[in-house]
């Protein structure tokens, strides 16, 4: 027999060593301890009690436990049961689809946000088809990032995509669904986003006229470059958002600072409206007089217009950046420039704002000549 200590010889069946005093006997193995998740179990009183616990999405920890148990078997034999109660303490069960969670989604946070916003939403939730009927939980963000990387759309759209993944995920969150955000990893490209060039003044000369000519739609557009709204603003324009003895619309949806803004009608203008108002109703219908969204706009009447007068890479949105410019020159308030547009600061006006070779003209042409010696 060796000495587990000192290596040196001992009698058989010693229990200690007689050099170094060693105690031979091996110690008693310690229990192995349970495994996260499996709750730990104490003695309580007369009986035992278990507790569970787990690290929530903040770092800190939740946890559930039940005592009474007679025996530790009775207690490891309810772990089970308050896992259970510990993960699923929302609302909704945790095989809910991402289509589903979308759904319970919408109600929550449709009251505390624009109409705007939600609409961006409903537009980003169409590109995450190929997820739509996939277990939430489960779905990894490899499959979220392909959905975007397929999206047809621009680098806007994508960045709505991944917006409200991550808000879909604070929401699921919440819930207990799910304990991490996988949202965040998300790429959303790195093109330039989609440019919504103004017109240019010949351009707008070309849109004068072909109104002036009766063509169709073009007093549409011309209205839009001088009211500045958003095409969905515009195309939603009722006649009780035009105010006759004013001479003025009040409206605005997507953002507090345009919320019911008011805005002036330019003399130009004032016929193409007087007719709108006089047919009542929605002011800029579809050939039907229904309200059109700005997306059947654009492709069935705007960009047959802009085909027809030869004028290219523009868009709708092009008018209200139109709009922006012609706020340039006038002399009034920075406060009131940025009321008629709907911005909240000056820097989103100087944003839509663009420099154009007529305005850097005049401003080189003003600077004094010297005479010469």
């Amino acid at each position: 027999m060796v000495c587990r200590k000192c290596k040196k010889d001992l009698p058989a069946g010693s229990v200690f060593c007689c050099w170094c005093g060693c105690r031979q006997e091996p110690e008693a193995q310690k229990k192995p301890r349970r495994a996260n998740g499996e709750g730990c179990i104490l003695p309580h009183g007369n009986g035992y009690m278990v507790i569970v616990r787990k690290r929530a999405a903040n770092g800190k920890y939740i946890s559930k436990s039940k005592c009474g148990f007679k025996t530790q078997r009775e207690a490891r034999a309810y772990v089970p049961e308050l896992v259970k109660a510990l993960r699923r303490p929302g609302t909704l069960p945790e095989s809910v689809t991402f289509a589903q969670l979308y759904e319970k989604w919408v109600p929550f946070y449709e009251p505390r946000v624009s109409v705007g916003e939600m609409k961006s939403a409903a537009a980003a939730y169409k590109h995450f088809s190929n997820v739509h009927f996939l277990t939430f939980a489960d779905i990894t963000t490899a499959q979220l990032q392909s959905c975007i990387d397929d999206c047809p759309r621009g680098k806007r759209t994508k960045e709505n995509m991944k917006l409200l993944a991550g808000r879909l995920y604070t929401y699921a969150i919440g819930e207990r669904i799910v304990a991490v955000d996988y949202s965040r990893p998300l790429f959303c490209g790195n093109e330039e986003k989609g440019k919504r060039p103004p017109f240019t003044k010949k351009e707008i000369a070309m849109i004068d006229q072909a109104e002036r000519d009766g063509v169709p739609y073009a007093d549409y557009v011309l209205a839009m470059i001088y009211t500045g709204f958003r095409p969905t603003e515009f195309l939603t324009l009722t006649v009780a958002n035009y105010d006759p003895e004013l001479e003025a619309f009040t409206a605005g949806i997507k953002t507090p600072a345009g919320w019911d803004r008011l805005v002036p009608v330019h003399p130009r203008i004032m016929p193409i409206v007087g007719r709108a108002v006089a047919r009542g109703g929605v002011l800029f219908p579809d050939e039907n007089g229904n309200m059109m969204d700005d997306e059947r706009f654009r492709v069935r009447y705007f960009q047959p217009l802009m085909d027809r007068l030869g004028i290219v890479d523009r868009v709708p949105y092009s008018a209200r950046h139109s709009f922006a410019n012609f706020l340039k020159k006038p002399v009034g308030a920075d406060k009131d420039k940025i009321a008629l547009i709907g911005h909240s600061d000056k820097a989103m006006t100087l944003y839509y704002q663009t420099a154009d070779i007529d305005a850097l003209r005049e401003i080189v042409n003003a600077f004094p000549v010297l005479n010469e010696c």
